[in-house]
């Protein structure tokens, strides 16, 4: 199934509680392995990701590295509000790894907002956001 969460599909990242230009939250919906969006203080740190138009998502993947704790929200509304939390976890860490989280979501949404609450580090990395599902026609 196509990724869903692509700038080059009209997705982009209209929220995010840091950025560095040499590594901005736009990377997570490039469809590059190699970039990354790198926060740049304390914690939480979050962003949001919002489609042109709805999508039915089957599975939600976020990979990036020392996140310790995160928290996945969704919204089907056409303004960013009306969040409803779909999924939170402590996240073990794995030495020098990148961690991948799939989510099982089967639901329509138009944003998904990313909380970070805590990471292993001062600093946290996020390579990809991915959706697995369909655009509603």
């Amino acid at each position: 199934m196509a990724n869903l969460a692509l700038s080059s599909a009209g997705v982009s990242v209209v929220l995010a509680s840091s950025s560095d230009d040499k590594f901005p939250p736009e990377n997570v919906i490039d469809g590059d392995p190699e970039t990354f969006w790198v926060t740049t203080g304390l914690y939480p740190q979050e962003f949001v990701v919002s489609f042109p138009a709805t999508v039915n998502a089957e599975t939600i993947s976020i990979q990036g590295v020392n996140i310790k704790a995160l928290e996945v929200s969704k919204s089907t509304n056409a303004k960013l509000t009306d969040f409803e939390q779909i999924y939170s976890k402590d996240i073990e860490k794995k030495e020098n790894e990148a961690i991948t989280e799939n989510i099982q979501v089967n639901s329509a949404i138009t944003h998904l907002k990313f909380i970070i609450t805590e990471g292993y580090d001062h600093f946290v990395a996020v390579n990809s956001v991915t959706v697995s599902g369909s655009p509603i026609n």
